[in-house]
């Protein structure tokens, strides 16, 4: 359901989604587990331990807007028949999102 939440209502928005979530831990228990595992040497050690069992906190959509000439830009591009290719890290709704913004696809 979460991410049903995350991709309907944040990402197809065009924002970028970041949870918050928190744990709280006895400094015994700490100090013991990571006296374990030797300081929590290993990286998977110090992943199982921290996270995990987080308590969900909530969810906010981060909006990167564009530049302002991007629509400039691509249309001179486009002039000049350059081939326009998008490469995001993003969500795929963010990066269509994006990309119909800047004029590079059309909305369908």
């Amino acid at each position: 359901m979460l991410n049903e939440i995350i991709s309907e209502q944040i990402s197809r928005k065009g924002c970028k989604p970041i949870a918050f979530a928190y744990k709280d831990v006895q400094r015994s228990v700490f100090v013991n587990q990571r006296e374990q595992t030797q300081n929590f040497q290993s990286l998977q050690d110090k992943k199982n331990f921290l996270e995990n069992h987080l308590n969900f906190v909530g969810v906010i959509g981060l909006r990167n807007d564009l530049r302002k000439n991007i629509k400039r830009t691509v249309s001179l591009a486009r002039k000049a028949e350059t081939t326009i290719r998008v490469v995001s890290g993003d969500d795929y709704d963010v990066a269509v999102l994006a990309a119909v913004q800047a004029g590079i696809i059309e909305q369908n």
